[in-house]
């Protein structure tokens, strides 16, 4: 059962970090118009950011379990 929480946790973790929309804003297009948290606002609903948020939200979920 630990082994299996371990490798989804690690699997979500890595889905996480490996997808970098937050690199782009941040250090890529650091001069898109409006600066780093227009980009953020406009781009939101992209499916990469979605997939980030949810990735996240999942590996805090699961920290507790069992």
């Amino acid at each position: 059962m630990w082994l299996l929480c371990t490798g989804v946790l690690f699997a979500l973790g890595t889905i996480s970090c490996v997808v970098h929309f937050n690199e782009l804003a941040w250090i890529d297009m650091r001069t898109y118009p409006g600066r780093p948290v227009a980009f953020l606002l406009e781009r939101s609903s992209e499916s990469s950011n979605v997939g980030v948020i949810a990735t996240a939200t999942l590996v805090q979920t699961m920290d507790g379990f069992p």
